[in-house]
């Protein structure tokens, strides 16, 4: 017997993460039948969530509405490259491609992190080509069931990469859960992003704590100002409105930025840093 129309909606609703401009975030990566899509809509999958990151936050929501503006698509599309510094799952890094960018790079601390956001990844289309050879394998067989679905990131690229060698270096907390980040047991096989970063756009979704000790860190990958650019933007999240924006906004003034409040949702604030 089929379902009524109000059976069908709860069961979606108990799937369906977020929505936002052309894309459905599903949790599970189960395919959607075409007929439960709204025109135009795409979905992104989420077979991986790992540690966290399912889409659901509100936080990632803020984020994810800012990119599908038209401003948000057109940042994108200047930027060479953008940066999801926290990716967790890599939810944001892949909405990023499949919006348009052309090549992302997802940054955690967590290696089970790298290992979800690889496995999104390849179930969206895109190539995960700095993944350990064995992480590829299991990420390979993870992402089976999104097989037949559209590649929404197809053609991108997501790079996957432990935050910077000169940030865990210093960093006690990497040290007390996994180790020395020089061993390979540690690391789970995954390097430390490469100095120079030049990102016209960094986004960094991270509670409020770790996120102000990585101000000076995402100030360094963002692209500075120049003859033909404006220079590159962070978008921060992860914190609430009042003391807690505060808190982030001197943090991040501190490295010489400019900060702009850009929204709140359920109390959750949204910041966007980039040079004068």
């Amino acid at each position: 017997e089929g379902e009524d129309a109000d059976a069908a909606r709860d069961r979606l609703a108990g799937r369906v993460r977020l929505r936002w401009g052309l894309c459905l975030v599903l949790p599970d990566g189960v395919p959607l039948p075409s007929d439960e899509l709204r025109p135009g809509e795409r979905v992104l999958g989420l077979p991986a969530l790992g540690p966290f990151g399912s889409g659901g936050h509100p936080t990632t929501r803020l984020i994810l509405d800012l990119l599908v503006s038209p401003a948000g698509r057109e940042r994108l599309g200047a930027a060479a490259a953008v940066c999801d510094f926290g990716c967790g799952s890599g939810v944001l890094a892949l909405g990023a491609l499949a919006l348009g960018a052309r090549r992302a790079v997802g940054v955690d601390l967590d290696p089970a992190a790298l290992v979800a956001a690889c496995t999104n990844a390849l179930a969206n289309g895109a190539a995960a080509p700095t993944a350990p050879p064995r992480c590829l394998q299991q990420a390979s067989l993870a992402a089976e069931g999104r097989k037949g679905q559209e590649a929404v990131c197809g053609g991108g690229v997501l790079e996957l990469h432990l935050p910077p060698a000169e940030f865990l270096e210093r960093d006690l907390d990497f040290y007390c859960r996994f180790g020395d980040w020089r061993e390979a047991r540690a690391a789970g096989g995954w390097a430390p992003l490469p100095p120079g970063g030049d990102f016209g756009l960094v986004m960094a979704n991270i509670v409020v704590g770790p996120l102000c000790r990585v101000a000076p860190t995402v100030a360094a990958l963002l692209q500075r100002p120049g003859p033909d650019s404006h220079g590159g933007e962070a978008l921060l999240a992860g914190f609430r409105r009042g003391q807690q924006a505060q808190q982030v906004a001197e943090a991040y003034r501190a490295q010489g930025l400019q900060l702009e409040a850009l929204g709140a949702l359920r109390g959750w604030a949204l910041l966007r840093a980039r040079w004068p």
